[in-house]
């Protein structure tokens, strides 16, 4: 009898714990699932899902929030200012029919849940960008853009470069000072470039004669300071000289033509022991001006040979200085290193091959000369 009631006692206890769990713990399971019902009333349960993907029933509970989202705000319903009125005991019996739902739906809502949590990324990275921050990525955009602009202008302005330089002669040094020079030959200094017969006329030949200091034996040398190529004047003519119908080839006649701009009036000075090589500024090999058949004989014609550093190459310039006259008359003749010396003819020596010399001034006839123009 006594185990019986000892039993009875034990069970009692068991039950009364078993409610008071009961009482404790469904309101606050009931408020969680109130709590996650009315998210999913207010359009959060579904953004991955499709129609598709629902079952019927879930589709039932999901379109009227769907539609409640759709709904612009200005059609949304109005607020039932009445239910305000409404006694206390109205929200609690919505309350337990709200409880009553969310237990059925507890299992879909748990679903939910853990496909809200899956997608809260993505909402994170789609959210609107201000204002601000937009104009941000704007600005390093283009300055990140910048750098690659300037190496494609400057890979533009390489290649510009490349094309200019491939198109314009390579410069040369400029040997020799502008100025008005007589061209003489190496292989006779007394001898010297001109036009042929002294004339003015296109085309005609150069030659070389004895050096007379006409102005037909003088020529202005004008340097491009960009390509170091010399333009040559004929001081008497006005006419440059100039490769026989700009043709580069071997013993091509030089002659005097009016000025062009063309490369068989270009020359290139090239200093080679003192004298200068005469280069033609034209394609096709390395021509220089020459004397024909080494000849310095009046009349020798000037031609274009290929350079060999032959004598017949090389010529010296002559400062060609305003002509002085002076009258004719006896002269004593001073150095300019020394006054007090003269030329004289040494004792006096009256036969073929007396020796000239500089002496000092003593008024003797050996040092009288008659000087005559010719």
């Amino acid at each position: 009898m006594v185990t019986k009631e000892k039993n009875g006692r034990f069970i009692g206890f068991i039950m009364t714990l078993i409610i008071c769990l009961c009482a404790f713990v469904f309101p606050v399971y009931a408020a969680d699932l109130q709590e996650a019902d009315t998210d999913a009333a207010a359009g959060i349960v579904q953004t991955d899902l499709t129609g598709e993907d629902m079952t019927e029933e879930e589709q039932a509970v999901a379109a009227p929030a769907q539609a409640e989202t759709d709904l612009p705000a200005a059609e949304a319903e109005p607020v039932d200012t009445a239910a305000e009125d409404l006694p206390d005991t109205e929200p609690a019996a919505e309350s337990a029919d709200s409880s009553d739902a969310a237990l059925t739906e507890a299992p879909d809502t748990a679903e939910t849940d853990a496909v809200i949590t899956e997608t809260e990324p993505e909402a994170v990275s789609e959210e609107p960008v201000s204002e601000e921050a937009f104009e941000t990525e704007v600005a390093l955009a283009k300055y990140a853009a910048e750098p690659a602009a300037e190496t494609v202008t400057a890979s533009a302005a390489a290649i510009e470069a490349i094309k200019e330089t491939a198109d314009t002669p390579v410069p040369v040094v400029r040997p020799l000072k502008d100025g008005t020079y007589i061209i003489v030959s190496k292989l006779n200094g007394f001898k010297s470039l001109q036009p042929e017969d002294y004339k003015t006329d296109n085309g005609r030949q150069i030659e070389v004669r004895d050096c007379d200091g006409t102005d037909a034996q003088k020529f202005k040398f004008v340097s491009d300071a960009e390509t170091g190529y010399y333009t040559i004047t004929n001081v008497l003519s006005g006419k440059n000289l100039a490769v026989k119908g700009d043709n580069p080839g071997e013993g091509t006649s030089i002659v005097q033509n009016n000025s062009s701009s063309t490369l068989g009036q270009k020359w290139i000075l090239v200093e080679k022991d003192g004298y200068y090589m005469i280069q033609s500024a034209l394609d096709g090999g390395d021509f220089v001006l020459s004397l024909k058949n080494g000849s310095t004989g009046n009349g020798a014609d000037a031609i274009l040979q290929e350079a060999k550093d032959a004598a017949s190459q090389l010529f010296s310039f002559l400062v060609s200085k305003p002509s002085v006259t002076i009258s004719e008359g006896v002269y004593e003749i001073s150095s300019a290193l020394n006054s007090s010396m003269k030329w004289d003819i040494a004792s006096g020596n009256m036969n073929n091959n007396g020796n000239l010399q500089l002496y000092k001034s003593n008024g003797s006839d050996a040092q009288k000369f008659i000087v005559s123009k010719v």
